[in-house]
């Protein structure tokens, strides 16, 4: 999602309680999509919960799907299923600065109260109103997996496609290969990082 940009990355399996450390070298952080969700019980929540606040106005975070969540979440902003179940496939978002993107989504939970810290909503999708947000303490999240190729996307509705709803079914049919390339959030994370590295 970000080649081309000559960074270098380190990953922490914060599921195994792996945190960064207050005195590591990271310019910024990604947190990205996770199989748990931002309200289960789990011992490594509360510590990335804290982490999160700890961190946020000093080092540049991004959130992806449950980092979107759990950014959310750990500055006071509510989280909560989505009223109409599962939202999965090619999703279209409107950028509340004029025009629109497509990228794949899948989650059933999503941002359903602000938090109090200064925000932004950037992006909008069918039953899905913050679906992108901009904080101005250095963060910006996006509820989409603009990392989800056709490719995998199919790998995930074939594992779950008996549980999904006719509606979800069919409309992941219709839109089947229309993703293609890399999508336009990753240069968007890359700049962002970049602009506040500078």
């Amino acid at each position: 999602m970000l080649d081309g940009y000559g960074f270098e990355f380190e990953s922490f399996q914060v599921v195994d309680n792996r945190l960064p450390a207050d005195d590591d070298d990271c310019d910024g952080y990604l947190i990205t999509g996770s199989a748990h969700d931002v309200g289960d019980d789990l011992p490594w929540m509360g510590p990335l919960t804290h982490w999160v606040q700890q961190t946020f106005g000093d080092e540049p975070i991004v959130g992806i799907c449950f980092g979107h969540q759990m950014v959310a979440h750990a500055l006071g902003g509510r989280v909560e299923k989505a009223s109409t179940g599962w939202i999965g496939g090619v999703q279209e978002y409107e950028l509340v600065s004029g025009g629109s993107y497509s990228a794949s989504a899948w989650h059933n939970d999503q941002v359903v109260e602000l938090p109090a810290v200064a925000v932004t909503v950037t992006a909008t999708g069918r039953n899905c109103p913050y679906a992108g947000l901009a904080y101005e303490a250095g963060a910006i999240s996006y509820q989409c997996h603009p990392e989800f190729d056709d490719v995998y996307m199919g790998e995930l509705y074939d594992c779950h496609f008996d549980t999904l709803l006719q509606s979800s079914r069919d409309e992941y049919l219709e839109r089947l290969g229309s993703l293609s390339g890399e999508h336009p959030i990753g240069g968007e994370i890359a700049e962002f990082f970049l602009a506040v590295k500078t």
